[in-house]
C-alpha cells in the first residue's frame, strides 16, 4: 500500500485478488508464507445471515461472485522487512511463471 508522510500505519489485511488462489496459498505455504482468506463466502451464504438474505437473488451479484473465490489476504504488518516484503512478491512471481 501506499505510505503517507506523517502516518503511522497498522495494517490489519492486504487483500489481493488473483486467478488459481487455492494453489497460490498452497504453494506459498510450503514456502513457510502465511496466506488466508479472511472472506470465503459471501455474506448472504454465512449460516448466520442465510435465514435473513435467503430470497437474495444471487445472479444479482456476479462481481462479488466471482470475487469471492480469488481473494487472498497476504501478510502485512509494521515489523515486515523490506527484504521479507520483496521475497513474498518474488515468490508469487515464481508460482506465475510455472
Amino acid at each position: 500500500p501506499n505510505l503517507q508522510k506523517n502516518v503511522f500505519q497498522t495494517f490489519h489485511t492486504y487483500i489481493i485478488t488473483v486467478n488459481r488462489r487455492d494453489e497460490l496459498k498452497k504453494f506459498l505455504q510450503k514456502k513457510k508464507i502465511s496466506t488466508a482468506i479472511h472472506y470465503p463466502k459471501l455474506i448472504f451464504d454465512q449460516n448466520a445471515y442465510k435465514e435473513k438474505f435467503n430470497i437474495i437473488n444471487k445472479k444479482k451479484f456476479p462481481v462479488a461472485s466471482r470475487l469471492v473465490k480469488k481473494i487472498l489476504t497476504l501478510p502485512i504488518n509494521q515489523f515486515l522487512s523490506k527484504l521479507e516484503i520483496e521475497n513474498i512478491c518474488d515468490e508469487i512471481k515464481k508460482f506465475y511463471k510455472r
